[in-house]
């Protein structure tokens, strides 16, 4: 009888683990009413793995983040896009569910070499494909170009306009896959001559909205490096968001030391542009940092 007991009681705690482990997701808590905080997530570990997704939204619930920037190798983007897209999909959903929009963001800066643009076609060929069959909730709000050209050795040996030409471009081309084409820009691009303006307008014309790399942590340098974009963006009626860094290897004058220093920085900034733009975005390079700051690492 006694076995018999013992074999009742572990059969209930085995039925008990296979209904706890096939339970839906519990709903995520309501979202903040500032939530106003883009991520910059490189690689597909939080779309791959569960665990790694769980400090993702425990990380964005942490900084506010209602936007997503994925980035995928192009090892990633054939996988995911094209031959198995299931768990993109579930990534996005899960997003969405949390409240957080998802872009796709693309870095590969040699794409602005005309000779390399065929690549990047392909690429926009599976973006399309995949939002073609994703349901709505499972689809990318935006395509997002982190694509810096003045990275490239060449700019510094005589194709600078070349390669800045190539950039719009390719903001131009990237609007074939039906979204907004969203780009990351530093503040010097104002600088840059190109036709009879600067490639700062360029982008600003060619694109839906732009991101100023601004890497500061002094609060009057972080707004007046910036004051350009924002002037533009506003005239042009464009999105603007405004990056900020957590990178441990950069200098504390350029990235926050602290989720604490960085959520206060980011306070102070939304209350300074509020009567300006109304509602200021701001992003935070990157996730992988964000969560270690917070022990997630």
């Amino acid at each position: 009888m006694r076995h018999l007991i013992w074999f009742a009681v572990a059969a209930i705690v085995v039925l008990a683990a296979v209904v706890w482990l096939d339970a839906p997701d519990p709903a995520p808590p309501p979202r903040s009413a500032t939530a106003d905080t883009a991520l910059w997530v490189w690689r597909s570990a939080a779309v791959t793995d569960s665990r790694e997704r769980t400090k993702f939204f425990r990380t964005a619930r942490h900084f506010d983040v209602d936007r997503a920037w994925l980035a995928l190798s192009r090892a990633e983007r054939a996988a995911l896009l094209r031959t198995d897209p299931a768990p993109l999909r579930a990534f996005i959903g899960a997003c969405a569910r949390h409240g957080i929009a998802v872009e796709l963001l693309i870095s590969e800066n040699s794409w602005v070499d005309p000779e390399r643009r065929d690549v990047f076609e392909r690429a926009l060929d599976d973006l399309i494909a995949y939002q073609r069959t994703a349901a709505l909730d499972e689809r990318f709000a935006a395509l997002h170009l982190d694509v810096e050209p003045h990275a490239l050795p060449s700019w510094k040996t005589g194709a600078q306009e070349r390669l800045a030409t190539g950039l719009v471009s390719l903001i131009g081309d990237a609007a074939r896959a039906g979204l907004p084409v969203h780009v990351d820009v530093p503040t010097w691009y104002e600088s840059i001559p190109l036709g009879t303006g600067d490639l700062l307008t360029a982008i600003v014309d060619a694109a839906d909205g732009i991101c100023v790399m601004n890497y500061r942590t002094d609060p009057d340098r972080f707004l007046r490096d910036a004051e350009r974009e924002i002037a533009l963006s506003q005239a042009r009626a464009k999105s603007i968001v405004l990056g900020m860094s957590v990178e441990p290897t950069l200098d504390p004058q350029l990235a926050f030391q602290s989720a604490g220093a960085l959520l206060a920085f980011r306070d102070a900034a939304r209350a300074t542009l509020q009567p300006r733009l109304g509602r200021a975005r701001f992003a935070v390079q990157s996730y992988r940092h964000a969560k270690a700051l917070i022990g997630l690492d």
